[in-house]
């Protein structure tokens, strides 16, 4: 069997024990289950051990429901991914599971974002009402915000930085995670980029065929790096990403440039998005990028941090989170991250 029809094969079997298991949890509040990600695209990172097939990354679920009122809370809904990735080791299958739900009306008032328009694009109803992706809004790519490649490439650097950060002190070699983490890291990078550059395409291979197109025509534009030497790393990433081989991302080098391509590709964007000078430093950058969100969108963002508190627990922070109110809490989370995981390849150099 080929690795293609292999991987087929493995996305019909992931999708329809992770349905058999929320159809059982849900019953008929369930309108669809629908399959999203990269396993949706046929583009999920599978390896071969011992006979067997492994998945790196998630295998990505959204669960349907008719109202708002018998959608499920998002603890339980952790509590079915769990089930699912029991479920699928049961069945000999070594693969993470992750799922989310919607109701019907989510997905008619889905406002134009990365996800939306994949999901719209690429997802997989695996069963239930094959249809329902269809009242998703047809957007373009370019209706979606500038703000969600920004955030798209603060989320893969965060990813990247966590599981960094468990390494013991100098590992001699570079643990599969971290390597697949860097890869993702350099891909969505580039993501974000086609993005700004109104170029971008929900596929890997499409996203790393435009930006060398868009490479070669590039001569003269103020891009945050060589585009050409980025382009030639995100063809890497892509086919490491694709074929599982991920040996060729397992240096020191590879991760570090992940991470520096990240960096600069942040400040050019903050730049664009604030308009700020180009002398402006990252933390200029930063303040004048939290200053732009609008207020309730950043009080929507402390009400949800306070709801998943509890009463008490939000009413002894409030006083302190109210001198926090310049942004919403995830904001606040790039800027810590901005300050510190951009810092890593000057630190791996000594400098």
């Amino acid at each position: 069997m080929t690795r293609e029809c292999a991987a087929a094969s493995l996305r019909e079997r992931i999708g329809g024990i992770a349905e058999g298991v929320l159809r059982q949890r849900y019953g008929a509040a369930l309108e669809a289950v629908i399959l999203t990600g990269s396993m949706a695209r046929d583009e999920a990172t599978i390896v071969e051990r011992g006979g067997g097939w492994e998945v790196l990354g998630d295998a990505e679920f959204l669960a349907i429901f008719r109202d708002a009122r018998s959608r499920p809370r998002p603890a339980e809904m952790a509590a079915a991914a769990r089930s699912i990735g029991e479920a699928l080791a049961a069945a000999g299958i070594v693969c993470r599971a992750g799922a989310d739900s919607a109701c019907t009306e989510y997905l008619a008032r889905m406002r134009p974002h990365i996800y939306g328009y994949e999901l719209r694009e690429c997802g997989r109803v695996l069963g239930g009402d094959p249809d329902v992706l269809r009242r998703i809004p047809a957007f373009q790519p370019c209706d979606i915000p500038l703000e969600d490649a920004v955030h798209l490439l603060m989320n893969r650097a965060i990813e990247l930085a966590a599981k960094a950060a468990e390494l013991p002190d100098c590992p001699r070699a570079l643990p599969e995670e971290v390597i697949y983490r860097a890869a993702k890291l350099h891909l969505d990078a580039a993501t974000s980029l086609l993005l700004f550059a109104g170029e971008y395409l929900p596929e890997y291979a499409a996203r790393a065929r435009r930006l060398r197109h868009l490479a070669a025509d590039s001569s003269g534009a103020a891009w945050p790096f060589p585009l050409e030497e980025f382009a030639g790393r995100v063809e890497s990433a892509t086919a490491m990403k694709l074929t599982g081989d991920l040996r060729a991302g397992g240096t020191w080098d590879f991760f570090a440039a992940s991470l520096e391509y990240a960096g600069r590709l942040f400040d050019w964007e903050l730049h664009r998005v604030t308009g700020a000078s180009a002398a402006a430093s990252r933390s200029a950058l930063v303040e004048a990028w939290m200053r732009r969100q609008p207020v309730a969108g950043r009080l929507r963002g402390w009400l949800v941090a306070l709801r998943g508190l509890g009463a008490h627990a939000a009413f002894a922070r409030m006083p302190r989170w109210t001198r926090l109110l310049l942004a919403s809490p995830r904001h606040w989370t790039y800027a810590a991250a901005a300050d510190a995981v951009f810092r890593v390849p000057d630190l791996l150099r000594g400098a």
